[in-house]
């Protein structure tokens, strides 16, 4: 049994393949108001295969010398529902969208030949709405 299969289901994975991120999130702040996060993937796989200063030369890197750097964050948050068996898990991450989908593609592109590990830091745990408290200002205090 490989090391993989004795983690712990709440365990969270400090290595993910670009198609295992991608495939996990739900949720992106990238993602247009109407756009579907397939949409959002296609668009951010074609950028970075493109000259675009946004994400532009991506693909190329990834290809070249695999991931190089520092993870992705990603935010955990639960959704609460009306009874607590429909809660709902989310799964964000705050940048690398470029990455992640030019990592996908070169690890589908392979048929399995090739896998792009990507770090993970995993960030929050909170349910929306419950998270701590904001520090705040005094009536009359000055910044």
């Amino acid at each position: 049994m490989a090391a993989y299969d004795h983690l712990h289901p709440e365990q969270m994975r400090l290595f993910m393949t670009g198609t295992e991120l991608k495939s996990s999130l739900t949720d992106s702040i990238d993602r247009a108001p109407m756009q579907s996060m397939g949409d959002m993937w296609k668009r951010k796989l074609r950028e970075s295969k493109g000259d675009a200063y946004h994400g532009g030369g991506t693909y190329a890197s990834l290809k070249d010398r695999g991931w190089v750097g520092e993870g992705p964050g990603l935010y955990h948050t639960v959704l609460p529902g009306a009874i607590p068996e429909f809660n709902r898990q989310e799964l964000r991450v705050d940048d690398a969208h470029h990455r992640i989908a030019a990592a996908a593609d070169i690890e589908a592109k392979s048929k399995g030949k090739r896998t792009i590990w990507i770090p993970t830091t995993n960030r929050s745990q909170f349910r929306r709405g419950d998270s701590p408290p904001q520090p705040r200002a005094e009536p009359g205090f000055l910044m």
